[in-house]
């Protein structure tokens, strides 16, 4: 029922790109003035760009940082480009001040695992080429549910039954406090008319808690792209990274929240300062977070 709905299999193996426009709300989770709220972190305008052929992405935000940091609110303006396993910022992106340049190798994989979980399509047409992702399928109430192999986490889409719209998409994401966690993408797709491979609305949520909406519009698929579109200097490519780029598939999440609030941070903070304040008592400096590891007759309490 998928494949009719996407136009039959031979529409959807043929999918070479897709772009749109979204008017985008992004939140961090517990971030709120209560336990387990988010809050929001920026709001604006993303004009996207996929390209499967040429295995890269542009996304160009027009974007207010939301007063969390902050006590006021800061327009931004800037490009991500994304190809293979590289990417590239063009703008001030950054709140701490970070200068436009490489993006990490950490922060490549999740943009592009979110970028993924966005949009149905591309996890269905991926099924289509590579059969062997396809782990099995059983009914659920009004929708077939649909279980795909992932470097993460299985990815289960639950397929309506009549219609053949993808409701949703599910799978796990990897949290620094929480551990694994459940990931949810709802889709809205037009009634009539529209493109039927991008939904018009998109809703993501994590652990419960709502981290992204999406209102799309200007949806237009298989559109004729330049090639320099994507292009950054060559110099600003990194060394691949495998399992950096792993981690930040898995902990797509925490890379995109900050990223959202001008925060964007490597997830591998090493170094770590010991201060000694007094017997017993040892002040732990990090980058961005602290810890106090003060000793006892029967253990340490950090």
């Amino acid at each position: 029922s998928t494949q009719r709905y996407f136009g039959g299999i031979f529409k959807l193996a043929s999918l070479k790109n897709v772009s749109y426009r979204s008017a985008v709300v992004r939140s961090a989770t517990d971030e709120g003035f209560r336990p387990g709220e988010a809050h929001e972190t920026s709001s604006g305008e993303e004009n996207n760009i996929i390209d499967l052929e040429r295995d890269a992405a542009r996304v160009d935000y027009k974007r207010t940082l939301a007063p969390l940091v902050i006590e006021f609110r800061l327009p931004q303006e800037f490009s991500i480009r994304l190809r293979g396993s590289t990417g590239h910022v063009d703008g001030p992106e950054s709140l701490l001040g970070f200068p436009p340049g490489l993006l990490p190798t950490d922060a490549v994989g999740a943009m592009r695992r979110e970028l993924r979980l966005l949009n149905p399509a591309l996890v269905m047409r991926d099924a289509l080429v590579h059969p062997s992702k396809i782990l099995g399928a059983h009914l659920h109430g009004h929708h077939i549910a649909l279980k795909l192999a992932d470097p993460v986490y299985p990815i289960t889409l639950l397929i309506h039954r009549f219609s053949g719209q993808i409701s949703a998409l599910q799978t796990k994401a990897v949290d620094a406090m929480r551990r694994d966690v459940n990931v949810e993408v709802r889709f809205t797709w037009p009634l009539e008319g529209g493109s039927h491979f991008v939904p018009e609305k998109v809703d993501m949520s994590y652990d419960g808690q709502l981290v992204r909406t999406e209102a799309r519009s200007e949806i237009v698929v298989n559109a004729s792209i330049d090639g320099g579109t994507f292009d950054f200097p060559v110099d600003s490519a990194a060394p691949f990274d495998a399992e950096l780029y792993a981690l930040g598939e898995r902990n797509h999440e925490w890379h995109q929240s900050r990223a959202s609030a001008g925060l964007r941070l490597p997830w591998s903070q090493p170094t770590v300062t010991p201060i000694e304040l007094g017997d017993g008592v040892v002040f732990l400096a990090g980058a961005v977070h602290n810890s106090m590891a003060i000793e006892q007759d029967e253990g340490v309490i950090l």
